[in-house]
């Protein structure tokens, strides 16, 4: 559980990218509203009117809210096309929700996740789901204690804990109902008395304009994002938030950005901007069209410096830019209701290029910003396991991925050790994770290492990822995550290092490196 939520950290990334991507140049006055035929200027008509979005279950102290219609998204081709391509980190967080509740990502009606302030650390989220029917959810015993009841005065249901945090489950008219966050927050927000959904003026703003019907909505303080919210971003993306904040942003208060696909006719995104009393929309709206307008070349600038872009996507990284340019063309931007209101309409296959093209965008940035300093290479042969085992190498990550952190190594000791003489690479069994609620997104922070052998480094990997924190030693049961080398499931003439867990390497009587041994 714990894993699910952090993982959605990369999420206010996302929402950075797609709002300076969205924010363009503009060809239109800040005052032109009035239904007309379309002149390339006029706002593009909304696909939905739905009803307000339900904040029941979010947290009082939320400043970023992501709220998805799984369900309805993913019904259609482009749907589909989009959520594979989120990439790792959002797979693996809706790996490790399947098979913790052992339910599909189509059964979810509706996922909401709320991001709060916790001090000086990265954001305290809260999910809130509803599933599309009334089943019961069947529990993977192997990732979840056993049900607690809730006490009388909350809601009739119980719930279940995975290390600080835990699933609430209860019945409702509606379909089954999860609140899944640290246990002691959302057991207050849960109590009957605290019930009543009632937030800040900003939020209410915001819930009272949104539309439940939008497939992605995403409300936000921009305020806080851009002051002590800053922290939430992985270094490697600082840039991003230094590219908003050169947006000039200093009289908006809250965001409402939203999308939604309509297959076989048009991906449609719409974002209000709600300013402070002080300000007029249509300064305001210039201002930020003058200081937009240059995006697409900070975008373009950023790819050019990347110093890694893997080859078989950096043509299409590349087009990113000319992407943004495309966007702006067919943005509008309007005052309604005292506030700017911009939208956009695209083709419905444009949904999954701009998803796929953001998301290898931040691999090539993670990459380029995480990977460990190159240490000389060594161009004497290597001829065994044994020997490559031994050998030094430096690791620095700041904070990364199991799946990232592994690619980073393997691509370390490849380009320091080229005379490696029998195959090498380094494998996640997935499945193996999945059975005891691991996922390629694990994560790992801080960890840096000079002079280790590639054998220390990879316990050092494996411990930092493993579920159960408070393991000392790689000796330990608790110690669930291990390496092993042992022969490819794929080319059983060939033996690679296996990331997998104690228990299947156990059963599969794959050895044990002997630090693992008890």
């Amino acid at each position: 559980m714990g894993r699910i939520l952090y993982t959605v950290g990369i999420l206010p990334t996302i929402f950075m990218v797609v709002l300076a991507s969205l924010l363009s140049p503009r060809h239109a006055s800040a005052d032109e509203a009035q239904l007309i035929e379309d002149d390339g200027k006029t706002l593009w008509a909304s696909p939905t009117a739905g009803a307000p979005l339900i904040a029941t279950f979010w947290p009082n102290d939320v400043k970023l809210v992501i709220a998805v219609r799984p369900a309805d998204l993913l019904a259609s081709d482009e749907g589909q096309r989009v959520y594979q391509a989120l990439g790792p980190r959002i797979g693996g967080m809706v790996d490790l929700l399947q098979s913790s509740t052992q339910r599909k990502l189509s059964d979810f009606a509706s996922i909401v996740l709320a991001a709060s302030p916790e001090g000086d650390q990265l954001p305290r989220w809260t999910l809130a789901a509803q599933m599309v029917d009334n089943e019961p959810i069947r529990w993977n015993v192997a990732s979840v204690s056993a049900p607690t009841n809730l006490r009388p005065q909350a809601l009739d249901g119980h719930y279940h804990r995975l290390k600080d945090q835990a699933w609430f489950e209860f019945a409702s008219a509606e379909g089954t109902r999860l609140v899944a966050g640290n246990e002691k927050k959302v057991l207050e927000q849960l109590d009957a008395e605290s019930l009543s959904g009632i937030h800040s003026r900003q939020l209410e703003t915001l819930i009272k304009a949104s539309d439940d019907r939008r497939h992605v909505t995403v409300l936000v303080s921009l305020s806080f994002l851009l002051g002590d919210g800053k922290k939430w971003f992985p270094p490697a993306l600082n840039w991003i938030v230094d590219a908003v904040d050169r947006l000039q942003f200093e009289n908006v208060d809250t965001l409402l950005l939203s999308f939604h696909l309509e297959p076989e006719h048009q991906f449609y995104g719409e974002a209000q901007v709600f300013h402070r009393l002080d300000a007029r929309p249509r300064p305001l709206s210039l201002k930020l069209q003058a200081e937009i307008e240059k995006v697409p070349d900070h975008i373009e600038k950023w790819l050019v410096d990347l110093e890694m872009i893997d080859k078989h996507w950096r043509r299409l990284a590349m087009r990113l830019p000319q992407m943004t340019n495309l966007l702006a063309r067919q943005t509008r931007v309007a005052v309604e209701e005292q506030h700017p209101v911009i939208t956009f309409s695209l083709p419905a296959h444009a949904a999954h290029n701009f998803v796929v093209a953001i998301e290898l965008a931040f691999a090539s940035a993670n990459m380029s910003t995480t990977r460990a300093p190159m240490a000389s290479k060594t161009a004497s042969p290597i001829k065994s396991w044994k020997s490559l085992l031994r050998q030094p190498l430096d690791l620095d990550i700041r904070q990364d991925s199991l799946e990232a952190t592994l690619q980073i190594l393997q691509s370390q000791i490849v380009d320091v050790y080229p005379a490696i003489e029998f195959p090498f690479r380094i494998r996640i069994l997935g499945s193996d994770l999945r059975k005891e609620g691991i996922t390629r997104n694990q994560q790992i922070r801080n960890l840096r290492r000079s002079g280790e052998t590639i054998s220390d480094l990879l316990t050092a990997i494996v411990m930092s990822a493993n579920p159960v924190t408070t393991v000392k030693s790689p000796a330990e049961a608790d110690q669930k995550l291990i390496w092993t080398i042992a022969r490819d499931p794929d080319v059983s003439s060939e033996r690679i290092i296996l990331i997998t867990t104690r228990k299947a390497a156990e059963s599969k009587n794959h050895p044990l490196p002997p630090a693992f041994r008890p």
